[in-house]
């Protein structure tokens, strides 16, 4: 696999609480990343990584989304598109590596190389796009950048 994704600040989007379950994002991809780079791939490991991204998935893109309906934003029809691709993507994933009898390290590493990519493609595309939309006179409510986990 590439190197382990690293956070760096051209990743923030400006909101405390989505740059931390950004990061989130990025330990869990690391951790499937290091179980892609073994040799001895068991279904009995792919399994729950990939189910534990799925999960995070669904919890960060309603976190997300909620903030983007709160805050008027006027893209969110296709922003949310994009999030529906990627669950989407994920779940026939998940399917396959329950059914398949093809070789599981090289499904994996699939699945891996797509999370990565797509993940830090959002970010640095779509989600600068909310960024630059709550800059742009849409600020966010004082306090809401350092909104607590879990508004």
């Amino acid at each position: 696999m590439d190197a382990k994704l690293v956070w760096e600040a051209r990743y923030s989007v400006g909101l405390d609480q989505i740059d931390e379950q950004h990061q989130e994002f990025f330990r869990i991809l690391n951790v499937m990343g290091a179980l892609a780079d073994t040799r001895d791939i068991k279904r009995a490991d792919v399994l729950p990584l990939l189910q534990s991204l799925s999960d995070y998935a669904f919890y960060h893109f309603a976190s997300e989304e909620e903030y983007l309906e709160r805050y008027r934003y006027p893209g969110i029809a296709f922003h949310r598109r994009q999030h529906d691709i990627f669950r989407d993507r994920i779940a026939l994933f998940l399917e396959e590596v329950e059914s398949s009898a093809a070789d599981l390290p090289s499904l994996f590493r699939r699945i891996v190389t797509y999370a990565r990519e797509w993940l830090v493609n959002h970010i640095l595309v779509e989600d600068k796009k909310c960024e630059a939309y709550f800059k742009k006179g849409n600020e966010l409510p004082l306090g809401l950048r350092d909104a607590p986990k879990g508004e």
